[in-house]
């Protein structure tokens, strides 16, 4: 069996095995399709900002979900998340749009934003997927940094890897949505766009 021929049954196993969770699961059949923006710089933190263990905090959590039994996008959101180790830089407002204005104003500490997505998206109940493991990774990282308990169960589900089995090839999201003709809709960088788009490209898979 060649290469491509494994990883496109790779793939198919994968679709089944949500197949199956969406039939069995008694619980709200979601998945959480989210992507975390992060203060970020074009090279180095600042001298007197945060060491290399904590590089890159989280600034916005958007959040797609889609019903797995229809196949439809239910709604979306963005949670703005106050920084508190970094500051946002200018390359990082060039790069997501958010300010530290806009973040100030509209945003709250992690713990309150890890708890909200716990109580409104029963995160500890429902699959969730991501564009590649940098979420996971830093949720992981950030979670442990400020002692607040990791919100989802063991079902991440990694969307860029079902795309390359799927379509043999490795890529960027603006990359993948040109191959399967989606559009990208809204401002590349922002959770809440990046996250609106992965879905519709999860519900190509």
């Amino acid at each position: 069996m060649g290469v491509l021929a494994m990883e496109r049954n790779r793939h198919d196993y994968c679709i089944n095995l949500i197949d199956d969770w969406v039939v069995h699961m008694s619980t709200p059949k979601l998945c959480l399709v989210i992507d975390v923006e992060a203060t970020c710089w074009d090279k180095n933190p600042p001298s007197g900002q945060a060491p290399d263990s904590q590089r890159g905090e989280i600034i916005e959590i958007g959040i797609t979900s889609v019903d797995m039994s229809t196949k439809e996008i239910v709604d979306s959101e963005s949670i703005i998340v106050w920084p508190t180790t970094t500051k946002i830089s200018e390359f990082c407002t060039e790069l997501t749009t958010l300010t530290p204005e806009y973040v100030q104003e509209n945003g709250r500490t992690f713990g309150s934003a890890i708890y909200y997505m716990q109580c409104k998206y029963k995160t500890d109940r429902n699959m969730w997927g991501s564009w590649g493991k940098y979420d996971d990774k830093i949720f992981i990282r950030q979670c442990a940094r400020e002692g607040v308990r990791y919100p989802f169960n063991n079902s991440h589900l990694n969307i860029k890897t079902l795309f390359a089995w799927k379509y043999g090839f490795n890529c960027r999201l603006d990359k993948a949505l040109n191959h399967v003709n989606i559009p990208l809709v809204g401002t590349h960088h922002r959770g809440i766009d990046d996250s609106k788009n992965i879905a519709k490209i999860l519900l190509t898979l």
